[in-house]
């Protein structure tokens, strides 16, 4: 495949770096996306699907920007998903949805004494729920939760 470039105000093209220095987004030949250029008033619209990066977790740790989506099975034992620091991931948003049917919780923690909605920890208690948290470079922030 082809490089392409998502152009802010333009449709996608294929070409190269130099196509137009509005470039924000572009997808190299193996499919990963690198973001360039946004600022506060960028506007990103997707011209077809969008694919978000998926995780699987079933033991405690910090979860890192490899996905967006994790998926956490607390079959085992109750699971603690920490966020990182919401200071050195300003704008991230993160899914989290307990998958297994257990009574084992997964909790998800703010990095260190930073909230969640002003609390330090969520709780998914049963299968299927999920929490959306986004981080405001202070603390995070549900966007939803079932």
């Amino acid at each position: 495949m082809p490089n392409q470039y998502l152009l802010y105000n333009n449709p996608v093209i294929n070409g190269t770096p130099s196509a137009s220095p509005l470039t924000t987004m572009e997808r190299d030949n193996q499919g990963n996306s690198n973001a360039v250029g946004f600022t506060a008033t960028s506007f990103l619209e997707t011209l077809g699907a969008l694919y978000l990066a998926l995780g699987t977790k079933s033991a405690s740790a910090t979860l890192d920007e490899t996905a967006t989506v994790w998926k956490i099975n607390a079959s085992g034992a109750a699971v603690t998903e920490t966020l990182p620091p919401a200071s050195t991931v300003s704008g991230l948003l993160y899914a989290i949805i307990k998958t297994d049917s257990s009574a084992n919780a997964v909790t998800v923690k703010g990095s260190g004494t930073e909230n969640i909605n002003g609390a330090n920890t969520y709780n998914l208690t049963a299968q299927y729920k999920v929490v959306i948290v986004i981080s405001d470079g202070t603390q995070w922030w549900i966007l939803f939760s079932n």
